[in-house]
């Protein structure tokens, strides 16, 4: 019998060479027989050589993506990369705040799917090339919004 994947979430950057963000989570995840979604926090520029320009994505459409994803694809795992700036920290820890609280986990059920899902925060600063990738009062608001989940 074939079981289905566990959902892992990478709520990250788009990274235009493929090297890394989203791009190199859904392949890790491939190899991990995962089945993996994407939430889109910017959008970079970039190839081997270095990061050329960055742009956030709106809050709305975070908001969006991560009630799409919620509503038919409910996480296992999330996997929290490039942010940029701290409106968007403050979205997503908003936004999965309030999923994670109105949803009913329990601790003792043995399946997966109701457990609480594992959440990963691999915040990328900066990147290979020396490009800052998250504004510098950024990680006050991680403290604030995306630690305590």
């Amino acid at each position: 019998s074939s079981s289905t994947p566990p959902i892992v979430w990478s709520i990250a950057g788009s990274d235009a060479g493929g090297g890394a963000g989203v791009q190199a989570d859904l392949q890790a995840m491939h190899n991990m027989q995962c089945h993996g979604c994407t939430v889109i926090t910017c959008l970079t520029a970039q190839n081997s050589c270095g990061v050329s320009a960055t742009a956030a994505t709106s809050d709305d459409m975070i908001v969006a993506q991560m009630k799409a994803l919620w509503d038919d694809l409910p996480p296992r795992a999330i996997k929290i990369g490039a942010l940029l700036q701290t409106r968007v920290v403050q979205t997503v820890g908003q936004t999965l705040g309030h999923y994670l609280s109105t949803s009913n986990y329990s601790d003792t059920t043995t399946s997966h799917n109701n457990r609480r899902p594992w959440i990963v925060l691999d915040p990328v600063m900066i990147s290979t090339s020396g490009h800052h990738l998250l504004d510098e009062d950024a990680m006050d608001a991680m403290k604030e919004h995306l630690f305590p989940h």
